[in-house]
């Protein structure tokens, strides 16, 4: 892996998919370290129930370090749950998960609302 100057810094773009909002994030050298998770919940810009995609939609782990991304672009997405039928739900402290279904009511729900009204969230 090719190490950044210290004068060099990478921009993340960072686009929130349900607000429009475009945010252009300074990484310092200091931050390539951090999670994409820690950098953007610096900023504000980080919710447990959102997807973290690139620009061909290929999902990115909130755990991969700055250091180590490819994409320069980010997008923040949150589905509604038209697009699936039911929700796996991980324990992250026993590691149990939990298929719950999604009815016919629950449609046009974000991800979060769903979770809150499980009380999973």
């Amino acid at each position: 892996m090719e190490r950044r100057e210290n004068s060099e810094k990478r921009v993340l773009v960072v686009v929130d998919t349900s607000t429009g909002e475009t945010r252009h994030i300074v990484v310092h050298p200091a931050e390539e370290e951090l999670t994409l998770r820690e950098l953007l919940a610096k900023h504000g810009l980080f919710q447990e129930t959102c997807l973290l995609t690139d620009a061909q939609d290929n999902v990115i782990s909130p755990s991969a370090r700055i250091r180590d991304l490819r994409s320069q672009q980010i997008f923040i997405k949150q589905y509604p749950l038209r697009t699936l039928r039911s929700i796996i739900v991980e324990n992250m402290f026993t590691g149990a998960t939990e298929a719950i279904p999604v009815t016919e009511a629950q449609l046009d729900w974000t991800v979060k609302e769903f979770l809150q009204s499980t009380g999973k969230y």
